[in-house]
């Protein structure tokens, strides 16, 4: 509930009661009903985003959510052989760590980074990953694990609402 204080003045003040809320220490002067009305709600706005985000808790959401769309883009291509379909669909998360995901998708987030590295094969030019070794149950845990981050983190950046023309680009 918004609340109208006294302040210095004859005009009344804004004070939202959110302890997240960005005016919540520092009154926001009002001069009608409306004014009270539409601070309140950029108050509410601004409140349910950083509670969002600190929430979340995503080290670079939109960079993280286009590594996974990339991920997902090759896991669908069946052109590829199954190892080279795997290596390309792991090879933008190269970089990433479980602390750049939500304590929530931690334990996913650390199995798909982890794949990689267990099916590693060192050779003289450069490293093999043999996604083949994993048994099929495997496999389809590991895509299980990477369309569920893939969608946390669509569905955490739309809650935001600030990348709309991102998750919703226009038809051409």
């Amino acid at each position: 509930m918004v609340s109208i204080v006294s302040g210095q003045s004859s005009r009344p003040v804004l004070q939202g009661p959110w302890p997240h809320c960005p005016c919540y220490p520092v009154p926001i002067r009002a001069t009608g009903l409306v004014a009270i009305l539409v601070a309140g709600w950029s108050c509410c706005l601004a409140g349910i985003r950083v509670a969002i985000m600190s929430q979340n808790q995503w080290k670079d959401p939109v960079g993280t959510l286009i590594k996974l769309q990339t991920c997902v883009r090759h896991l669908m291509d069946h052109q590829d052989t199954p190892r080279s379909r795997w290596t390309k669909a792991t090879d933008p998360l190269v970089g990433l760590e479980p602390p750049d995901f939500p304590e929530r998708l931690r334990s996913r987030a650390t199995r798909v980074l982890g794949a990689r590295g267990s099916v590693a094969h060192e050779y003289l030019s450069s490293p093999l990953y043999h996604f083949e070794r994993l048994n099929p149950g495997q496999r389809a845990e590991l895509k299980t694990d990477i369309l569920a981050l893939y969608t946390a983190c669509l569905i955490d950046i739309g809650k935001l609402g600030e990348y709309d023309d991102m998750i919703y680009p226009e038809d051409h």
